[in-house]
Order: structure tokens, then sequence, then C-alpha cells
């Protein structure tokens, strides 16, 4: 079952990157790169109910695209063994 905050939601995706109606300070935004989809969703949710603004990406290469659009995040939280593309590659 996802959260409704969840970023997977497509319904609240555009929410994410809003901040929280009791907070004028900014979201922090933060890039989470992991292979493991379980692992991926359940930190998200964890992050993003602890009012953080998440992003996912499911391996080295689609970091690397969406890095190449775009590069407001304050942190990026990074697997280092994932297939095709490590963290240490992306890294580099």
């Amino acid at each position: 079952m996802t959260s409704p905050n969840h970023p997977n939601n497509a319904e609240n995706a555009h929410s994410l990157g809003q901040g929280a109606e009791f907070n004028d300070s900014p979201r922090i935004r933060i890039l989470l790169v992991d292979d493991d989809e379980l692992f991926r969703e359940s930190l998200a949710m964890n992050l993003v109910d602890e009012d953080f603004n998440v992003t996912e990406c499911e391996n080295g290469r689609a970091c690397m695209a969406l890095l190449n659009d775009r590069a407001d995040f304050d942190l990026i939280l990074l697997d280092w063994r994932m297939p095709g593309m490590s963290g240490i590659e992306v890294v580099q």
C-alpha cells in the first residue's frame, strides 16, 4: 500500500516540491537512488513523513539523466552497489 504522500502517487506528486503549510522554510530536497525497489520506496515514505521532498531513481543511469536535467537537490542518498552503473561510477 502506498502512502498518500509517496512520490509515486501521481495525484500527490506535484505537492512534494512545495513547503509544508505549517512551515515557511523550504523543504530539503533529497534524491534517493537505489535498485532495491522495496527499500527505496520504504525509505522514501519515511523521509516524506518527516517532511523531506524526495525524488526516487532506480539506477545510476536514471540518476545521471535526472541530474543532467536538474541539479537542485540538497542531498543525494546513493546506493553504491547497483547493476549497470554503480553508485561509485555516478560519483565519478
